[in-house]
């Protein structure tokens, strides 16, 4: 639970890290659709970007986890392989069919066999810092994604999200604080 907690205290840091590692980085290019490919932790970033750029009619953004992409993926679709790990199987796969589909790739993961191949293929990278779950590193999964996207001109600026996100409070206390037995947190959204 306290590991949890630390990472929810460590978001704002995250945010911070995840615009730090993208830069100005850009994918140039027609792009009308994003194909973000992970499994499990690494896929939930997706998830929350799908959600979160629902309202957007340009640009069709969809989440696949499994082996191969789906069949309308081709030159002008960015498919973003994310693995924390580089070695999820169904991802590697999945960035082997994009590469055979011509579809523009950008890679996000602490190394492992994507490191590898991409590095291998000259194609670019993402960096994330290593030492969490996944699921805990959702900040550096979505922020670094997002980025990108705004970088690329795909979608508008994003900074007062990212401002407003990084200032929020994070928990709350709620119970009796001054007693350590009923102290709890909640998420801020709660």
């Amino acid at each position: 639970m306290n590991e949890i907690r630390q990472v929810i205290l460590d978001m704002p840091k995250h945010i911070v890290d995840a615009v730090s590692i993208v830069k100005d980085f850009r994918v140039d290019g027609l792009i009308n659709s994003v194909v973000i490919t992970g499994m499990g932790g690494s896929a939930i970033a997706g998830d929350i970007m799908k959600s979160y750029l629902s309202d957007l009619r340009d640009l069709r953004v969809e989440v696949n986890r499994g082996y191969k992409l789906p069949v309308w993926v081709d030159e002008n679709t960015l498919v973003i392989v994310c693995s924390y790990s580089g070695n999820t199987e169904e991802t590697i796969s999945c960035y082997k069919d994009a590469i055979r589909k011509k579809s523009k790739v950008l890679g996000i993961a602490t190394g492992g066999k994507i490191k590898d191949m991409f590095n291998k293929n000259n194609h670019p990278l993402l960096i994330l810092p290593k030492g969490m779950q996944p699921r805990n590193a959702i900040c550096y999964l979505f922020f670094t994604s997002l980025k990108v996207l705004e970088n690329s001109q795909l979608i508008p600026k994003q900074t007062t999200f990212i401002k407003d996100t990084i200032k929020a409070e994070l928990i709350k206390p709620y119970g009796d604080v001054g007693s350590k037995k009923t102290a709890k947190y909640i998420p801020f959204w709660a």
